[in-house]
């Protein structure tokens, strides 16, 4: 077995072992929230602390998620981002141009990515970060 067929065999064990013991935040709280703005401020909260305590193997996920076995167990991570989305654009009667940009400011508020980079990078708190995300949310409109 290849040096990183192994990596990606390891990788997979890891994954999905480590997905039982965290699993993200619920989605179906978040959909008992009416207030689309308030649901925005929970979800956030909720997902950035969830970034803040699994960013190790997050990162390695993202890493190695090139990798077939990877790419498989991973596929259940990025299927909740996109019905966190979902669950986050629920409510708001949004068409057209409005909706296009709401929902593409959601993707982007609930991307690792996004976190990491207001957080680490940028020395943002998770409440900070937080309001900054639910602004731009907002302004989407």
């Amino acid at each position: 077995m290849g040096r990183s067929a192994l990596r990606g065999r390891r990788s997979a064990l890891c994954t999905a072992h480590w997905a039982a013991a965290n699993p993200p935040p619920d989605l179906l709280a978040w959909s008992t929230i009416e207030d689309a703005g308030d649901r925005v401020t929970v979800a956030l909260a909720e997902l950035y602390a969830y970034f803040g305590r699994t960013e190790q193997m997050l990162e390695n996920l993202f890493r190695d998620e090139d990798l077939p076995l990877v790419r498989a167990r991973f596929g259940a991570l990025r299927e909740y981002f996109v019905a966190a989305q979902d669950t986050l654009m629920s409510g708001r009667g949004l068409r057209g141009a409005a909706r296009r940009r709401t929902r593409g400011a959601i993707g982007h508020a609930i991307a690792f990515s996004t976190w990491k980079s207001l957080v680490r990078e940028q020395g943002l708190g998770d409440a900070d970060a937080t309001k900054l995300m639910g602004a731009l949310i907002a302004g989407a409109r």
